[in-house]
């Protein structure tokens, strides 16, 4: 089996599986198999480097709108299978584990399927304990996580039935964005969504947080650095345990500050 992989977090998936071994293709921002060919992306796609690379199967995390007719094209040419995995939900991100197990396990190779299914059951049971009720989730307040890519203002933060909007329900927190989806904030945006605590993913923003700290005065603005969580996977345990331990502080620092006013 001769894997191309197309998403970042279907390629972190089959690395924290154990099955890299089975990568030759990868796009540029696929930062767990720095050693495998770039073949482009599904928005971006290098046709030659994908038939260089001489997939058996090709990974997708395909749009709303359905698979690329340009890759069908080329997977009816040449003969590749063409596997989607879809990835929105909390939940689409536990099914994604197993389901990129059974599809890795190559029925030629003697013990290959029982290797990848104990290696998934692993990391369901690590799923499992980042996602446990939070003592201090509810002492958090409202939250609400924002990813700013640069200084710009602007944030698109994670709503209802996105796969972090649903970590902040399922550890017992209050997502502050009711509304679906991943929507774009404006600095007064922010301030009107009167989240307790707000959590900002990506490098280079201490400017942004800085002024939203001085904007809402009365909520808590963290920086959290953790490129993982922007590719739901298999291979985001550890940033989770990292957003999760924010929302605990986050959670301890409300509480302390509502005793010192009493």
């Amino acid at each position: 089996m001769r894997i191309a992989s197309l998403s970042p977090a279907i390629t972190a998936t089959i690395v924290a599986l154990g099955g890299e071994e089975c990568l030759v293709g990868r796009t540029p921002w696929c930062q767990t198999a720095p050693g495998v060919a770039i073949v482009g992306s599904l928005l971006d796609l290098n046709a030659e480097a994908l038939v260089a690379a001489n997939p058996t199967h090709v990974f997708v995390q395909p749009p709303s709108q359905g698979s690329d007719p340009a890759l069908d094209a080329l997977a009816a040419q040449y003969q590749w299978n063409v596997a989607l995995f879809h990835i929105e939900s909390l939940a689409d991100v536990e099914r994604l584990v197993p389901a990129v197990a059974a599809a890795i396990a190559d029925s030629t190779r003697q013990g290959d399927a029982e290797r990848f299914a104990a290696r998934a059951k692993e990391i369901a049971a690590q799923f499992e304990q980042a996602l446990a009720p939070l003592a201090s989730a509810k002492d958090a307040g409202s939250v609400l996580i924002v990813l700013i890519a640069s200084e710009s203002a602007d944030a698109m933060a994670f709503g209802s039935g996105t796969y972090l909007g649903d970590f902040v329900d399922r550890i017992g927190a209050i997502n502050a964005l009711k509304r679906s989806g991943y929507p774009t904030l404006s600095t007064e945006e922010l301030v009107r969504s009167q989240a307790q605590t707000i959590i900002v993913l990506g490098g280079n923003t201490s400017e942004t947080v800085n002024r939203l700290r001085g904007a809402l005065a009365k909520s808590i603005v963290v920086a959290l650095d953790a490129p993982d969580l922007l590719q739901p996977g298999g291979g985001m345990i550890d940033a989770l345990l990292r957003l999760r331990r924010v929302i605990a502080d986050s959670g301890r620092a409300h509480a302390h500050a509502a005793g010192d006013r009493h």
